[in-house]
């Protein structure tokens, strides 16, 4: 359907760095790794944005965040740049499962670390996180379902792996996507 115009995966590409800035600019207080709008466009030279993944934004340098890939944009992962993933999903949930079968011929390091809710949100999982993002050579997908579990991981790694305070690590939680978790998040941070 789109391939008579050419036209069209740039104004999808346009719209979706539009409406992840928008999304960024809302209530939300910006944390420390976020990126500007102009710098994730620059962080985004191959289109990570024009796969359509759902909620995807870059949320600092070299973390991208989103929802479920499909096969098809887990497939494209690398033609936009993204040669690790990293899923939160347990292989069960709906859409998910596959991604083992598929990352090696999709040319993806892919890494499951499974969180069913705040009972996995352990410094054992946080961790796992440490170690995949560390392990990447360049930007690296974590996704779950609505990004909110990317976004506890991440707040609990802030605070007990990189020092920062609660509110520090609550703000950049949200930045990548955190939502319901955070009343969990700030019990498992003494808050």
């Amino acid at each position: 359907m789109y391939r008579d115009r050419p036209h069209r995966p740039l104004l999808l590409t346009a719209l979706l760095a539009v409406l992840a800035a928008c999304e960024s600019a809302g209530d939300q207080p910006a944390a420390p790794s976020d990126l500007p709008p102009a710098a994730a466009a620059a962080a985004d030279p191959a289109g990570f944005l024009g796969l359509g993944i759902d909620r995807a934004k870059a949320a600092s340098e070299l973390v991208w965040i989103a929802g479920q890939p499909t096969p098809e944009q887990f497939a494209a992962l690398p033609g936009a740049g993204i040669h690790r993933a990293v899923s939160l999903r347990l292989p069960i949930e709906t859409g998910a499962g596959f991604e083992e079968s598929q990352a090696a011929a999709a040319g993806v390091d892919f890494v499951r670390i499974p969180i069913a809710g705040a009972e996995d949100l352990t410094r054992d999982s946080v961790a796992k996180l440490s170690a995949a993002l560390a392990a990447a050579d360049g930007p690296v997908l974590v996704y779950c379902r609505s990004a909110n579990r990317v976004g506890a991981l991440m707040a609990l790694r802030a605070a007990w792996e990189q020092g920062a305070s609660v509110d520090e690590a609550l703000a950049i939680g949200r930045a990548h996507g955190m939502s319901q978790l955070e009343a969990d998040v700030k019990v498992l941070l003494g808050k």
